[in-house]
């Protein structure tokens, strides 16, 4: 598995033969620097899967406070207080997504609210291939970029 810059899903058949459909696919991982992101969270801050357009950008609009939201509609959850999440998805295709903070606080030089691994400079991409139904993944430490952050 490449750590580095992506992760690739292993190819697992998960299928519920009772129903007939695929089981969800659950994406944990840890956001290892949640001391310094804690003052950029609000109460509806929350983490979600997006998935980027054909020619890898992302649609993004901010709110009446100046907070990023990337168009997506697909899963998400609040945004954990220990770090640790674990998302649930079901019937993704396949392609790259990322893991975006939404409805997170504006701070200087904010430029992007995705999730990152340590030193990398590409955010973290999560690749689902065509014949993947239901694995978990499990992508390990995670960090937001942050004015002052030590992990950059």
């Amino acid at each position: 598995m490449n750590m580095k810059a992506s992760v690739f899903l292993v190819c697992v058949a998960a299928l519920n033969v009772a129903a007939g459909t695929a089981s969800p696919t659950t994406i944990k991982g840890k956001i290892m620097n949640m001391e310094e992101v804690k003052k950029y969270l609000a109460e509806d801050t929350y983490l979600q899967l997006v998935h980027p357009g054909k020619g890898g950008g992302l649609a993004v609009k901010s709110d009446g406070r100046g907070r990023l939201t990337y168009e997506s509609n697909l899963a998400q959850v609040k945004m954990p207080k220990s770090g640790e999440f674990s998302i649930s998805a079901s019937g993704l295709e396949p392609g790259t997504y990322l893991i975006a903070g939404q409805k997170v606080e504006p701070f200087p030089g904010q430029i992007l609210t995705l999730l990152f691994r340590k030193g990398e400079r590409k955010a973290l991409e999560i690749k689902v291939p065509e014949d993947t139904k239901g694995p978990s993944l499990d992508v390990g430490e995670v960090y937001f970029r942050v004015p002052g952050s030590k992990h950059f």
